[in-house]
């Protein structure tokens, strides 16, 4: 007589999103804390010329396919306490990512699979790009045709978190341009959307020359 095996499937057995999040915790405080230490080490650093290449380069996570990537960047206000940061600011990363969740519980099981892998790719993160504003000039509209020019003074660090070394700085200056072109609706007014247009425009030549400066270095997109 033979017996018919049966193989028992455990259902329910996995983890919820809650708990993954809770798994990878201390490993992604550990990376948390290396960030907090930046403020210190590079208040103090000197200037440091960027490498010609990196190796492996900068990747942005919006910029692969796999929707992953080697690098977050940080505001340097956001160093004390990192996952404060308010990530509509700056590019999309998988660290950033999973700090958001681990300082706002999930709510119901979450997608456990997608989190694991979002976790594991935050804590193997090995560049960080921090933006430091140095000094600034906020541009004056005088009319709605007419305005006096304004500027904003960045240093960019780029940092291998695996190493703890600097790997090099610039130093960035953005401008208003000589002329800006914006639209508007009757009722909000033209001044009030030729303030904004102003501001704006400082923050588009901002991103632009970061993007220009660390080319050479990686897959950077500041288009965020």
């Amino acid at each position: 007589m033979r017996f018919a095996l049966v193989a028992l499937v455990a259902i329910g057995c996995g983890k919820s999103g809650k708990q993954v999040a809770e798994d990878y915790r201390p490993k992604m405080e550990a990376v948390s804390a290396k960030l907090v230490a930046l403020a210190t080490s590079l208040d103090k650093a000197d200037a440091v010329a960027l490498p010609a290449k990196l190796d492996p380069p900068i990747v942005f996570r919006s910029s692969t396919d796999s929707g992953t990537g080697n690098t977050v960047v940080l505001e340097w206000e956001a160093l004390k306490d990192p996952s404060a940061q308010d990530i509509s600011k700056i590019p999309p990363s998988d660290l950033m990512m999973g700090m958001y969740w681990l300082r706002h519980p999930i709510s119901g099981d979450g997608d456990a699979k997608m989190m694991k892998k979002t976790f594991e790719n935050g804590i193997a993160t090995r560049y960080a790009i921090v933006i430091r504003n140095l000094d600034s000039l906020e541009p004056k509209l005088v009319d709605e045709k007419t305005f006096i020019p304004g500027y904003a003074k960045a240093r960019i660090y780029v940092q291998d978190i695996t190493t703890n070394k600097l790997l090099g700085t610039v130093d960035i200056k953005a401008e208003t341009p000589e002329t800006i072109e914006f639209e508007y609706q009757i009722d909000q007014g033209a001044n009030a959307a030729a303030a904004r247009a102003l501001m704006d425009s400082i923050k588009t030549d901002l991103k632009k020359k970061i993007t220009d400066s660390l080319a050479a270095i990686g897959d950077v997109h500041f288009s965020y």
